[in-house]
């Protein structure tokens, strides 16, 4: 066996295959990839979180998104209450949602969650698809739906998709995140019209998603 090995080469596993379709697919889309890389995430490393939790997570991540864009307590006191949502939030998520007057800094940085959040809504299934990222989400559709649909909707009508389909979005993420990346510290803009704010929050959404370094959302690094 070790000889074949050495001749042949091993055989690949599910990541080195998930891998191998995705650079393929940024070959298509005229995307940079570092076939250095190794896959996102090892075969028996990811988490498959319950529709409960990711609920529970975009519900958070949606409501101080709200409060980054409108920086508006007393709608965000109403939309609390309306999803019942005080157990919702990070500690990092409290802290800002209980500032009266937060920096722009802060209000930017959870204004861009709204990404994160259609991720985990797609996830779930409430939307077909993953647009490639070229520009920021419509917020009025992730909005009225939620509006419709209540906490209790949420959890009642969601279907988390396959952890195969969700692991091949986040090596996806993961390598569209790199491509940005690289380009921005060689002082180029993004290849093929990524958002690179874009790419990043997906990415950060997914690592938590399937638990990369079983990290929580507060601490999650985007290594690339």
């Amino acid at each position: 066996m070790k000889l074949f090995e050495r001749v042949f080469g091993s055989k690949k596993d599910a990541a080195e295959l998930r891998k191998d379709r995705v650079i393929a697919r940024l070959i298509d889309e005229a995307v940079p990839s570092n076939d250095f890389l190794p896959p996102h995430i090892a075969v028996g490393e990811d988490i498959r979180r319950s529709e409960e939790e990711i609920v529970t997570r975009l519900l958070g991540a949606m409501i101080s998104a709200v409060k980054g864009e409108t920086r508006d307590d007393e709608l965000i006191a109403k939309v609390i209450a309306q999803y019942g949502a005080e157990d919702c939030f990070t500690p990092e998520e409290r802290a800002f949602i209980d500032t009266p007057e937060p920096s722009d800094e802060a209000c930017v940085k959870f204004a861009w969650r709204y990404e994160g959040v259609y991720v985990l809504m797609w996830a779930l299934g409430f939307f077909d698809t993953l647009p490639y990222p070229t520009d920021i989400v419509h917020v009025p559709d992730m909005g009225k739906l939620m509006s419709r649909l209540g906490r209790e909707g949420l959890l009642a009508e969601a279907r988390l998709r396959p952890q195969d389909d969700i692991l091949n979005a986040a090596e996806l993420a993961y390598r569209y995140n790199w491509a940005a990346t690289n380009a921005r510290m060689n002082n180029r803009p993004a290849p093929s019209n990524l958002d690179a704010g874009v790419v990043y929050e997906r990415h950060y959404a997914f690592n938590w998603l399937v638990g990369y370094g079983k990290q929580s959302w507060d601490t999650i690094s985007t290594d690339t």
